[in-house]
């Protein structure tokens, strides 16, 4: 029922003709839809703020950002692959077969690092 009606109706009548029991259960019916109405809406509003967050979050995880990228230390990372190492085990096999002085050859390795390349492979540096 309309509450409003329900005043206008209380002022019209006569006081002893006013049904006090069921005003107050309609009364009553009343404050618990108006309480069920605004926490369903307390819950919409919670619902889509948690939903926007959630979206905000989720678009920030995928967004593409070069700078997160180049920020990374990639040091720890530095790793050959194997046909690298291939490549640089058979150069120093080369070096050695055709070298005149192996003395050189070995020179030239130390010059170079070589076991610290070979090292780093095997995250193991050796300086």
């Amino acid at each position: 029922m309309n509450l409003d009606k329900q005043f206008k109706k209380i002022q019209n009548e006569d006081i002893e003709n006013i049904d006090s029991q069921s005003f107050i259960v309609n009364l009553h019916r009343k404050r618990v839809e108006n309480d069920a109405r605004s926490a369903r809406f307390i819950s919409g509003i919670a619902s889509f703020c948690i939903l926007v967050v959630f979206g905000f979050l989720t678009l920030n995880q995928l967004a593409y950002d070069p700078g997160s990228f180049a920020s990374t230390d990639l040091i720890p990372y530095e790793e050959m692959d194997t046909e690298t190492e291939s490549y640089i085990v058979d150069l120093a096999d080369y070096l050695i077969d055709t070298s005149n002085d192996i003395w050189e050859t070995l020179d030239f390795f130390d010059k170079i690092n070589f076991d610290n390349v070979i090292a780093s492979n095997y995250g193991d540096i050796n300086e």
